[in-house]
């Protein structure tokens, strides 16, 4: 498992074996919703766009939530959908601290990691 210690958040992830696929981990020092993005191209650019994940625990209900996003980042509009591709990606990391996901985030901020196919 890999992990990644950026201000208040940790990111964990994994791959499972013979599916392709990427278990992610979200830990965060927040009271509220948390997220991490995948962008692909320049924000504000022609085709440039950012798949979403977002989630937290609701206390007033006693809930975990999640949200899958996909944003057109040259015209930011919320839509569903979802991909991964292989090499160097502009990942973000966000936290707020309220559960209404409409809201904008306290502290965010991006990295740069490799995916590398299997």
């Amino acid at each position: 498992m890999k992990k990644n210690l950026i201000h208040n958040l940790i990111l964990r992830w994994t791959v499972i074996e013979d599916t392709g696929d990427i278990e992610i981990e979200i830990q965060a020092n927040c009271t509220g919703w948390t997220g991490i993005s995948f962008v692909e191209g320049q924000i504000g650019t022609p085709g440039s766009y950012s798949d979403v994940i977002m989630g937290g625990f609701n206390d007033d209900f006693q809930k975990g939530y999640s949200e899958d996003r996909h944003i057109d980042l040259e015209n930011p509009d919320p839509a569903n959908g979802h991909f991964m591709q292989p090499g160097l990606m502009t990942v973000g990391w966000t936290y707020s601290s309220t559960d209404d996901t409409s809201l904008g985030h306290d502290t965010a901020g991006i990295g740069r990691v490799t995916f590398i196919p299997l």
